[in-house]
């Protein structure tokens, strides 16, 4: 599952969530968000999903990657 996916998915939770907190009356009251309004199943799922992003620090490792990349290829077009 890619990070898009996963991103999606846990939008999609996050919709169903507050599709039902506006159903009820208790939306309203404070200290209630749409997560108290998740299943146990779907809470378990999102904390799942959550645990398959990468960290900020995979994420900056594979921009630095991206860079090098670039960086490489740009440099094998102007030596010719």
């Amino acid at each position: 599952m890619n990070s898009e996916s996963i991103n999606n998915r846990l939008n999609e939770l996050s919709q169903i969530a507050r599709d039902r907190m506006l159903t009820t009356n208790l939306g309203t009251l404070p200290n209630h968000n749409s997560f108290n309004f998740l299943t146990d199943a779907e809470k378990e799922e999102r904390h799942r999903l959550i645990c398959m992003m990468p960290s900020s620090g995979e994420k900056a490792l594979q921009a630095k990657e991206r860079l090098k990349k670039r960086i490489e290829k740009r440099n094998q077009t102007t030596d010719k």
